[in-house]
């Protein structure tokens, strides 16, 4: 399961936020109709191979026979499957070829790989009250090789453009998704704007289960101009926008989201109390 979290935009016309996931494979109904239907697929780049289907369960018919991959039932959406590529993210791939149950599969002739498509997982509607400072969404089918994107839709119904497709984060401890937004002098959104975050001090906190590398962590602004990016709580880090000449150096707050223009410059790591 996967747990993604957002910080919904305040004040602006949204209705709902569409979640979107990206697998190296495809998501399908559990169609009653399939008993003498066929399937061809190739998993990886492989030979072809072809499934025909019976009145067993389609999830059991595709295991006993295919190679490299594997069908799962879906835990978030009822009799759905999710036929995935063993190798999860590139150069894993899943080409459909063909055979004469496409249409009740719901599926077209094509090849997918890591990124090359999304799938709309849900619609999270957006109370008309007061917005939590977070909003989050499980998907009960998610593994840690999926990307994911988020887009809004208005009152209109008009929808936005997707976020980039980001992966889930694995973390040995807290973490806290630090946000911003950057526009231009007359209120654009800026796309592709590079932020970084390089460790300057370890947490206080880190328990000795892990180190940290010096590593740069990057990102870069979506569509709407906002950027994210998760960050081990109580790490000391140096936050650099060039094209906007902000530099400065923040502690990550122990909370699971933080605006970077609220978090004030810190250089108690630099200069202690006890420093004499």
């Amino acid at each position: 399961m996967i747990k993604l979290r957002w910080s919904p935009t305040q004040g602006a016309d949204i209705a709902a936020y569409k979640i979107y996931r990206s697998i190296v494979g495809f998501i399908a109904p559990k169609h009653p109709d399939l008993d003498g239907c066929t399937l061809d697929v190739v998993v990886d780049g492989g030979s072809i191979q072809s499934i025909e289907f019976d009145d067993t369960d389609v999830v059991d018919k595709i295991n006993a026979g295919i190679e490299g991959a594997r069908a799962y039932n879906s835990l978030s959406v009822s009799d759905y499957f999710l036929f995935r590529s063993n190798t999860r993210e590139a150069p894993g791939s899943v080409e459909i070829l063909g055979g004469d149950c496409l249409a009740l599969l719901g599926l077209t002739e094509r090849l997918i790989t890591e990124r090359s498509e999304t799938h709309l997982l849900d619609t999270v509607m957006v109370d008309s009250g007061d917005l939590p400072e977070l909003m989050c969404y499980e998907d009960k089918d998610g593994t840690p090789h999926d990307y994911y994107a988020i887009s809004t839709v208005d009152s209109a119904g008009n929808e936005s453009a997707k976020t980039n497709l980001k992966k889930a984060v694995t973390s040995v401890g807290g973490l806290c998704v630090v946000e911003g937004l950057i526009s231009n002098a007359q209120g654009g959104r800026e796309v592709d704007v590079e932020v970084s975050a390089k460790l300057a001090d370890y947490p206080s906190s880190a328990g000795g289960e892990s180190y940290i590398t010096k590593e740069l962590v990057k990102t870069l602004t979506y569509p709407d101009g906002r950027f994210s990016m998760s960050l081990v709580q109580g790490a000391v880090v140096k936050i650099e926008i060039p094209e906007i000449g902000y530099f400065r150096t923040i502690r990550v707050p122990e909370a699971s989201h933080a605006l970077i223009l609220n978090e004030l410059e810190d250089l108690s790591w630099r200069y202690p109390v006890e420093y004499k």
